[in-house]
């Protein structure tokens, strides 16, 4: 039969335990949504960058909109798989429309594509 201390002893030991792995499943959390956020102000960077550096010629004829033909094989993994974690997370896709929204829609404006005339 085990004493009183090996039972308190026991329990001590799967209580540091339990916590530990809550501990490090919120932490592993945190740091995914810190690399989430990350990857989110790196692309609305890269998109107001490519937006700004656009002339307003080009916006106006679509053609600064296609894509690229030679897009490096695994950029272009990374971005599909961006796209694809917009769609699933509602908060990812708001942080990024809102980043990108107010500097895309000025250069619009400024170049007279909107509001149509």
């Amino acid at each position: 039969m085990k004493s009183f201390s090996q039972n308190r002893t026991n329990l001590a030991i799967s209580t540091s335990v339990a916590l530990l792995t809550i501990l490090g499943s919120a932490s592993l959390a945190y740091s995914q949504e810190k690399m989430a956020d990350n990857l989110v102000d790196k692309f609305a960077t890269k998109t107001v960058e490519k937006f700004n550096g656009m002339s307003c010629q080009d916006l106006k004829s679509g053609s600064a909109m296609k894509s690229s033909t030679t897009e490096d094989p695994t950029k272009a993994k990374v971005k599909a798989k961006f796209i694809a974690a917009l769609k699933a997370d509602p908060q990812l896709k708001a942080r990024f429309f809102s980043q990108i929204s107010e500097p895309i829609l000025t250069k619009l404006f400024d170049c007279g594509i909107i509001p149509k005339h």
